[in-house]
């Protein structure tokens, strides 16, 4: 330790003294040129140097908590500091013409002023860079997917404003290839922090920060909880543009959104996005701060590549076409697996030009001898293929979702050589679906479009099962309900339209003549008109497909 003072009398006493300090240790190196006071209010004007070749060795040697820290002291790595202080030494004010922490992590440097006194003050120029950002994040405990990306970082601004409200303008931040350039405020009195600000981004990929993927999916929707927990860590009021945003496999093209963040309830206003081949709008909720996390999304979009939605975000590809997607559902769950479970809302789709993948339907009703050696055979599947479709130029639906079954209240598919009607549900938590199609078809090849029919009869299909890999049949069911609708339209033709009349008195005539109470003799009770129709429409399904 070097000191020499010029006027020691003074300092003893209170008054201002002029100092010139050095002082060397292993763990750091320390100068100071200037004056000095040591009475009740202790002062400091004058420059000074700091040199501290290893934080954490002085850490360790004075006793310093490592966790106490802003960053781990690997990280931190040496200290140099050079400028000038002035002011009561519990206020001090400092011009840093020099400060800057190095590691083989990080490496940081401010210049500029920094007042202690008061809420504090910082007015300056600000840069952070890592060749090694992995190592660093590693170092502080976040965990990455493996890959290429996180390699480097840089950060540069000019922050401004009191300790607790800050705000940094001509904010430039690299990662990687990734620039995003704006401004931000930070308003730290609070009992969360909140973030503001407005950032224009270069192609940005977020799939790093989405922890690693599952070396094996599971069946059906996941069950693992979602982390939700950040959006409670602080609040945010963020506007973002950006060309192209990544995430795992959908990329988001020409945002621009603003996303507010308030104590776990995050609201996305979309004003414009591209994606899945075209353009979105609207909004996205998730409120985290409910016991039960709560989902909403209202969204349309236009010009929509459906085969690339579907295969995104369900893995399925069964339906291509371009058009109009609106989806406007709420739900709540605190995995996938319940949000799909519990949803309710609406959803419709309106496309040109696409297909039905997996059958070819216009194929198999283009000739009524194919569909009926078919439906003899009472398997359908024969003729679906993966490398066949259907075709369409129009397919309309409309679904109401209600507790994760969708109700189909509307379904439409037309081409030049079949159109479709259908109806059912489609279990979104579940991942299957139970649907019926009416088929119009041009059965002659001539381009003319009929029912679909054998003896009179419309020819109904049901598709069910797992929505990956459907069945399709004859819907028995809806033919029992036909057939017997025609018995019925020919009895009243030619009973003079006294069906239950007529039928009771054959029946009566079948039992001889015998009273209800001889039915009850018997334990059996008389069969309703109705059910006889049923009975016989059952009856003559069997035979409805023989060949003539």
């Amino acid at each position: 330790i070097a000191l020499e003072l010029s006027t020691p009398n003074a300092l003893l006493s209170g008054e201002t003294a002029e100092i010139d300090l050095e002082f060397a240790t292993d763990f750091a190196d320390m100068a100071y040129v200037g004056a000095a006071t040591l009475g009740e209010t202790q002062t400091a004007n004058g420059a000074f140097q700091l040199s501290v070749p290893n934080i954490a060795a002085l850490a360790d040697a004075v006793g310093i908590d490592p966790t106490t820290l802003p960053l781990p002291p690997g990280a931190i790595g040496r200290i140099e500091a050079a400028g000038r202080v002035s002011g009561a030494i519990n206020a001090l004010a400092i011009t840093f013409d020099e400060l800057t922490t190095a590691s083989d992590l990080l490496i940081t440097q401010f210049n500029g002023d920094v007042a202690l006194g008061g809420e504090g003050n910082v007015d300056g120029a600000l840069s952070i860079s890592s060749e090694n950002l992995r190592g660093l994040l590693t170092a502080l405990a976040v965990e990455l997917t493996p890959g290429d990306t996180l390699q480097t970082f840089s950060f540069r601004g000019n922050p401004n404003g009191s300790f607790e409200t800050i705000s940094i303008d001509d904010l430039n931040i690299n990662v990687d290839d990734t620039i995003a350039e704006g401004s931000v405020a930070m308003d730290l009195s609070a009992e969360r922090p909140k973030i503001t600000g407005a950032l224009s981004t270069s192609d940005l990929d977020l799939t790093p920060f989405m922890g690693p993927t599952p070396e094996e999916q599971p069946e059906g929707w996941s069950k693992t909880p979602l982390a939700l927990e950040s959006l409670t860590a602080a609040d945010a009021d963020i506007s973002l543009e950006s060309p192209s945003i990544k995430i795992d496999k959908m990329t988001l093209s020409n945002a621009d959104i603003r996303v507010q963040l308030n104590n776990g309830r995050l609201n996305a206003d979309i004003a414009q996005l591209s994606t899945f081949g075209g353009r979105w709008s609207g909004t996205v909720g998730l409120d985290a701060a409910r016991s039960v996390p709560r989902l909403s999304l209202a969204l349309t979009g236009d010009s929509i590549l459906m085969e690339d939605l579907m295969q995104t975000l369900a893995g399925l590809d069964r339906l291509s076409g371009v058009g109009q997607f609106s989806l406007d559902i709420s739900s709540v769950g605190a995995s996938i697996h319940d949000i799909m479970n519990n949803m309710d809302g609406e959803l419709s789709a309106d496309l040109a030009d696409g297909a039905l993948k997996g059958f070819n339907l216009g194929q198999l009703f283009r000739t009524t001898g194919n569909l009926r050696e078919a439906l003899t055979s009472g398997n359908l599947n024969l003729g679906i293929s993966p490398n066949d479709q259907t075709d369409f130029a129009s397919f309309d639906t409309l679904l109401s979702i209600t507790d994760g079954v969708a109700d189909i209240r509307a379904l439409d598919l037309v081409n030049s050589a079949l159109s479709a009607r259908g109806d059912g549900t489609i279990d979104l938590g579940a991942q299957t679906l139970n649907m019926g199609l009416q088929f119009a078809a041009d059965t002659t090849g001539q381009g003319q479009l009929s029912d679909v029919q054998l003896n009179g009869l419309p020819i109904p299909l049901r598709i069910a099962g797992s929505w990956t890999s459907p069945s399709i049949a004859p819907d028995t069911g809806a033919l029992t309900q036909a057939l017997a609708g025609q018995q019925i339209d020919r009895l009243t033709e030619s009973l003079g339209g006294d069906v239950g009349g007529a039928l009771s008195g054959i029946l009566g005539n079948q039992n001889g003549g015998s009273d209800d109470s001889a039915d009850d003799e018997n334990g059996d009770a008389a069969q309703t008109p109705e059910e006889a129709i049923e009975d016989a429409a059952r009856n003559a399904l069997g035979g409805l497909f023989r060949r003539d």
